[in-house]
């Protein structure tokens, strides 16, 4: 005669049967060692399909659920449950034991469960050019092709959309083709920040600022694949800390020395074209006939930055966004080369601006950059003026702002077009 079934064993399985795995778990939980492995091991013959359910449902509890896998062992039916318990939306270290506990059932071995985690990630190097105020830039891959072969990837990343050019070389020249790249920004005037793989994906899928793809990019950007690990936030938190920088005052204090510090950054950053009407302003009031005392045209030069500030940084609230993150970027591209001051202070403007109820005209980095750009804008006689009355310091490696050759790429790197 066969042994009585317990009759929390049975309730365990009515349970999974009508479909009720929150019930059937907390029943399980209550069951001796003993009853629990008979659980199991009757619910993988009955109800295999009931039994994967009820082990995600157990998921969360690290000692329930390798109680579940071990009540597996030495059942006919282990390895196919253990199987579909891979494809299962599990937490990653479950997803370990169930590999290793398919492996010592003799199912798939693990390492081939875990071979896309362990496949060589075909994108090599990868380099931004300083990011734009509408987050334009020039994002370029080095990625692996086959049999020894190479990809220069070029994505022109602008408020347009997102184009691309590319050239192809071979995996030998790897380094020759950084040092090519080096110096084709050096002469465009350009630094160029290198990123980690996945921060260069996030950009292009998740960072560019709504900006449409070609069908070129697109079929590349599909090629190069999402990042294989997911952000929260933006990656540059990771780096930075952000409540170090929202508590320490002295870096948004201190942010406007950014522009000392980095003289070619209103050039980058700061897209002329938005400022021109009040270049014009400038130029207005610094050749002016009518005769100003010196406070008077202080003032007023101040008044005239504060609103061109606030014309580029205080517009519709994804506007403003649009902003935060350009800046954020910003301080990516600076940690990412060592230079973490920089990046704070660029970071602390960035979380300044944030708070809608900040007058971007009182965040100095942003004054200064805009101050910089317009200073610079104007002609030999005005800036002269400018710069005697002090509204106007220029950076010790003075950029004059100019259309790009016609033979680079909008982000303004060279490269072959394909």
């Amino acid at each position: 005669m066969a042994p009585e079934r317990p009759a929390g064993v049975a309730d365990v399985a009515e349970l999974v049967g009508f479909g009720l795995y929150p019930e059937a778990a907390r029943r399980l939980l209550r069951l001796s060692p003993d009853e629990l492995k008979a659980a199991v091991r009757e619910l993988a013959v009955s109800n295999p399909d009931g039994l994967v359910r009820l082990a995600v449902e157990l998921a969360e509890d690290p000692a329930a659920f390798g109680r579940v896998l071990e009540g597996l062992r030495g059942s006919p039916n282990a390895a196919g449950i253990l199987e579909a318990l891979t494809q299962a939306d599990l937490p990653k270290e479950r997803l370990k034991e169930v590999r290793r506990e398919l492996f010592r059932a003799g199912g798939r071995p693990a390492p081939r469960a875990r071979a896309r985690e362990a496949e060589a990630d075909p994108v090599l190097r990868a380099f931004s050019t300083p990011v734009t105020l509408d987050r334009a830039r020039e994002l370029i891959i080095l990625f692996r092709g086959a049999v020894g072969g190479l990809y220069i990837l070029a994505f022109e990343i602008g408020p347009g959309g997102v184009d691309l050019s590319y050239r192809e070389s071979v995996l030998s020249r790897l380094e020759a083709e950084v040092a090519s790249l080096r110096r084709a920004a050096a002469d465009a005037d350009l630094e160029l920040f290198e990123l980690e793989p996945d921060e260069a994906r996030d950009v292009l899928w998740n960072r560019r600022g709504g900006a449409g793809l070609s069908p070129a990019a697109a079929a590349w950007v599909e090629r190069v694949g999402r990042p294989r690990q997911e952000f929260a936030e933006h990656p540059v938190y990771r780096l930075v800390n952000r409540s170090e920088v929202r508590f320490n005052p002295q870096y948004l204090a201190e942010s406007d020395k950014v522009a000392a510090d980095e003289p070619h950054l209103w050039h980058w950053f700061i897209p002329l074209r938005l400022l021109r009407d009040f270049v014009r302003e400038a130029r207005n009031l610094l050749g002016t006939q009518v005769l100003l005392d010196e406070d008077t045209q202080r003032r007023r030069w101040a008044d005239l930055v504060g609103r061109a500030v606030r014309s580029l940084f205080d517009d519709r609230p994804e506007v403003r966004q649009t902003r935060v993150g350009a800046l954020e970027d910003l301080a990516l591209l600076y940690a990412r080369a060592g230079r973490l001051l920089t990046a704070r202070r660029i970071l602390a403007a960035a979380l300044a601006l944030a708070d809608h109820d900040q007058d971007p005209a009182r965040i100095p980095l942003l004054g200064a950059l805009v101050d910089a750009a317009v200073g610079a804008s104007l002609p030999a006689q005005a800036r002269s003026r400018a710069e005697e009355l002090g509204l106007w310091v220029p950076a010790q490696e003075e950029v004059e702002a100019g259309e790009e050759p016609p033979d680079r790429t909008r982000g303004g790197l060279w490269l072959p077009r394909s």
